[in-house]
Order: C-alpha cells, then sequence, then structure tokens
C-alpha cells in the first residue's frame, strides 16, 4: 500500500495570516488553558478573543508563521533576542490567578537568546498534521536549541515523543507550566 503524499511546508507571506490563523483558533478553542484563562466567558467571546490574540501575533514581523500546504497544522516561531512584550491582561480580563500564572511562566523562562516556538495547532487532533509540522520545522532549526512553554500534561506528553525535555516548570492553583527545549540535530 502506498502512503499519501506529505503536504509541504510553507512558510507564510503576511497575506497567507487567515488561513493560519483559522487553523490555530480551531486549536485553541481545544485548549484547557485557553478554557481556564477565559472562565466565565462565552464560547463565542473565546473564540473573538483567540481571533484577536492571532491576528494579532500573526501580523508582528518578528514573527515565521509556518503551516503545513493545506493548513492542516500551523506554527508560529519567534527568536527572541530580549524580553517580549508584555500582552495586556488588564481590566475585566485580567483574574489575579491569570495575571499569577502568566508571572511564573516568565519567572522561569530561560536565558536569552533563543528560538521560540509560540504556538503549534491542527484543525484536528490525532491526525497526525502537528506531529508532521513539528518535525518538519524542527530540522529546520538545525544545532539550535527550541524552548517552549505548555500549560497541559498531556502537551507536554506531545512534546516529549518528539525530543523535548523539561526545563522548568510550575504548579499554581488552577493551572501548570512546563517550559520545554529541544537540541535540534
Amino acid at each position: 500500500m502506498q502512503s499519501a503524499p506529505r503536504a509541504r511546508l510553507h512558510v507564510l507571506s503576511s497575506d497567507e495570516s487567515d488561513a493560519a490563523g483559522a487553523t490555530l483558533v480551531t486549536a485553541f478553542m481545544r485548549d484547557p488553558v485557553n478554557a481556564w484563562f477565559n472562565k466565565g466567558r462565552t464560547q463565542e467571546e473565546m473564540r473573538g478573543r483567540a481571533e484577536a490574540l492571532f491576528a494579532q501575533v500573526l501580523a508582528r514581523l518578528d514573527n515565521t508563521v509556518i503551516a503545513l500546504d493545506d493548513y492542516s497544522a500551523a506554527s508560529v516561531w519567534e527568536y527572541r533576542t530580549m524580553e517580549p512584550e508584555k500582552r495586556a491582561l488588564e481590566g475585566p480580563a485580567a483574574r489575579i490567578e491569570v495575571t499569577a500564572f502568566m508571572a511564573a511562566v516568565e519567572a522561569l523562562a530561560p536565558p536569552l537568546p533563543y528560538t521560540y516556538l509560540a504556538f503549534l495547532g491542527a484543525k484536528e487532533s490525532g491526525k497526525g498534521s502537528g506531529s508532521e509540522l513539528l518535525k518538519r520545522t524542527l530540522q529546520l532549526h538545525k544545532g539550535k536549541r527550541v524552548f517552549l512553554w505548555t500549560g497541559t500534561s498531556r502537551n507536554a506528553t506531545f512534546y516529549k515523543r518528539h525530543g523535548f525535555h523539561v526545563y522548568s516548570e510550575c504548579h499554581v492553583p488552577g493551572s501548570s507550566c512546563w517550559w520545554m527545549f529541544s537540541d535540534v540535530h
């Protein structure tokens, strides 16, 4: 039996960000950390916030967005050389526990500079497109140490299967964080 041809990697231009954004929004609507961040909000409000976040992230010129050609999976990469901008968590959106969690995440971040996998998401969970995209984009970063953080043990297990190791972790009431790294060879 012949296997299906692999989808090609695609570095997106700014005018192609809508499809990648839609993939990332779909993925993050399933994410338990997103649900925890948005506790008390409706699905419609959560989707609107995710759409706004990814529109902002994908518009940044210093981010590299890589997707499979069919947009079944998308990723956002940064090369961090200075502290990232603090995303506003003010106003009614800023629950004390979310603010404390993000402070804990930031306190555990690795020293600069590093390559950062900011987001990885797939339209459908468990179909292999996220794994395929991760494996292939890691090869683009050979010789570099790649870092990411995740807030779910399921994602931490996923990244461990792909050669990542725990760099640091924290557990606060309601959530957890794992900073992870991979030395790409």
